[in-house]
């Protein structure tokens, strides 16, 4: 019984060892979101502390004269790094510890005097339009930021569509090239051959031709040279992406000769 209870020990405890803690991935997320969105409003509340500080280091300086003008400050980098409602947060905050510390009677809320009242108001209406301004600054960055990051974007697409492109035209220029050559090759023993039976059939049997026969070799004689050069160039045409293109000028008044020649049977 006790080897028995104690081999339930152990595989109590190898099992216990063996298991995980399962934690959810919602939680951390909750809380960097909460951390994000609470960050601006501390960054106030520290700010307005700040301001406070250094209102009671220059009480002797200010007394009662200029009760919220420390507040400024807070309100200001509230407003800078939080946008707009951080800084109404900051002056809210400011109004509410001005008015118990700073503004007679001190220590109490409220019981102000015309100028405590015209002061109080000049401040609010000072920290509503800095926390506007600061926020529709802070708008306006956000967004170039946005801009910016959707032109990155673009530009990498554009980018990744222009290489796609260049490879797409890359193997078609191959294909191409690799098509001339083949043609080329299939084409040079036909044309060979051609050549080498009209050279037969002028000079063996050139007692017999007329001249309307040997007029007709002659032209395919010429017809072949023709259709070897335009391979030949053809050829050369493919391999342009691979070198400088260099222009010159040319007789246009040869190559309407050259046309006319070629088609004078048509033509006639």
């Amino acid at each position: 019984s006790l080897a028995r209870a104690g081999a339930c020990e152990v595989n109590a405890g190898e099992h216990g060892g063996g298991r995980q803690s399962y934690s959810s991935p919602v939680l951390p997320a909750v809380t960097a979101g909460a951390r994000s969105l609470m960050g601006p409003y501390l960054i106030a509340v520290a700010a307005v502390a700040a301001s406070t500080l250094l209102r009671v280091l220059l009480d002797p300086i200010f007394i009662a004269e200029s009760p919220m003008l420390a507040f400024v400050v807070g309100v200001v980098v509230a407003s800078l790094y939080g946008g707009m409602w951080p800084g109404l947060c900051a002056t809210i905050l400011s109004l509410v510890v001005g008015d118990y510390l700073f503004i007679e009677p001190r220590m109490t809320f409220g019981v102000w005097s015309t100028l405590d009242v015209t002061r109080v108001t000049l401040f609010t209406f000072e920290g509503v339009v800095i926390a506007y301004l600061s926020g529709q600054r802070r708008d306006t960055l956000e967004a170039n930021r946005v801009l910016a990051e959707q032109v990155r974007e673009h530009n990498k697409e554009l980018d990744a569509e222009v290489r796609r492109r260049t490879a797409e035209l890359q193997q078609s220029n191959e294909a191409l090239e690799t098509f001339v050559h083949t043609m080329s090759h299939d084409l040079t023993a036909p044309l060979r051959s051609i050549r080498g039976f009209a050279d037969i059939i002028q000079q063996d049997f050139a007692g017999s031709l007329s001249e309307k026969g040997r007029h007709y070799t002659d032209r395919i004689a010429d017809a072949v040279h023709r259709l070897e050069v335009l391979t030949h160039n053809l050829l050369a045409y493919t391999k342009l992406p691979q070198r400088e293109i260099a222009f010159e000028a040319v007789s246009l008044d040869r190559i309407v000769c050259h046309v006319v020649h070629d088609m004078d049977e048509d033509i006639s």
